[in-house]
């Protein structure tokens, strides 16, 4: 399998598993990424990519938002639709939806995307926003990129790319402008992730 299809079959081989620890992780370090976000949307409409089991999407659909999850692996996705939330297997990489949103939220999903991928991705994010819109997004801070094993998830191996600050700043500034920063902890404690709220660049 290549990297892709290794990521996707460790998520399709522990939907539970992933569904209750990003539940705690959510409750835990990302509440406030969340007010954010809800705050600064202009509109009912949120695309969520890299959705996973929906546990923000179940969040904003609860706050009254109209919400699309998107993800790649088609047990998530279930995972989503069994929540009442409308769901699609989507390639961040090629998604091309027709419509436009208020707000774009993908969190810990650009991290299992080469680097060499974020700026069309980026792009293509930024024609799914309507103008002003708001997108935030979170990678996890630190250098280089491959695959790596999770014995927490046993079997398995996931793609990771590792950012430094100033190095994801710098992919998102063409197009988005950065209103809000944080850093907060991974659930082991020995990697940070990096999360921001920005907004769509006028063109």
């Amino acid at each position: 399998m290549n990297p892709k299809q290794e990521t996707i079959a460790a998520y399709e081989a522990f939907p539970k598993d992933f569904d209750v620890e990003f539940e705690r992780h959510m409750r835990l370090y990302n509440m406030g990424h969340v007010e954010r976000f809800l705050c600064c949307v202009r509109g009912a409409s949120i695309l969520d990519l890299g959705a996973g089991p929906g546990n923000y999407a179940a969040e904003f659909a609860d706050r009254g938002f109209d919400v699309l999850c998107g993800d790649l692996s088609p047990r998530m996705v279930e995972y989503c639709r069994r929540k009442g939330l409308a769901a699609e297997v989507l390639d961040i990489e090629t998604f091309d939806l027709q419509r436009r949103f208020n707000g774009i939220w993908a969190n810990a999903v650009l991290l299992h995307l080469p680097k060499t991928a974020l700026p069309s991705v980026f792009e293509r994010i930024a024609q799914h926003l309507v103008p002003g819109g708001v997108f935030a997004c979170s990678v996890k801070e630190g250098e280089g990129e491959g695959l790596k094993d999770d014995p927490d998830y046993p079997g398995t191996r996931r793609f990771f790319s590792y950012y430094a600050e100033e190095e994801f700043r710098t992919l998102l500034m063409p197009r988005f402008a950065i209103t809000a920063f944080e850093r907060t902890p991974s659930r082991s404690g020995q990697t940070v992730f990096i999360k921001y709220l920005t907004h769509l660049r006028p063109t």
